[in-house]
């Protein structure tokens, strides 16, 4: 079934579990380490245990696959999931190189079949 979260992105979303440092910049306040559900070119989705705020801007440093990426974002939407946690959406406003590069060549690799979804190993 798609959501219509997903009938409204411009991007394609990856499933997988990244880590990610989050800092809150406006407003102040949260700096964490949390993990991404998916991750795609115009964004990502976090697991958080609280709200964070929907139009907060944030600035984060996504390790995809031991590749660091500095990203930039506004949090564009808040779902609270069965287990208590959020699922907050985000939209990037900025990616510093080779963010995108890094992305896209996620997308790339998905898209041939050779990309394994949160966090797996490709077998040899």
């Amino acid at each position: 079934m798609v959501g219509i979260q997903d009938e409204l992105r411009r991007y394609p979303r990856l499933p997988g579990e990244h880590r990610a440092q989050v800092r809150r910049v406006n407003p102040q306040g949260l700096e964490a380490f949390l993990k991404t559900s998916d991750v795609g070119p115009g964004g990502c989705a976090l697991i958080s245990g609280g709200h964070i705020g929907i139009g907060a801007s944030l600035e984060m440093v996504l390790n995809l696959g031991g590749r660091f990426v500095e990203a930039e974002g506004r949090v564009v939407y808040e779902r609270r999931r069965l287990d208590g946690t959020f699922e907050v959406g985000v939209a990037f406003t900025s990616l510093t190189p080779p963010g995108p590069q890094v992305i896209d060549s996620m997308v790339l690799q998905r898209a041939a079949g050779h990309g394994h979804g949160h966090g797996a190993k490709a077998s040899p």
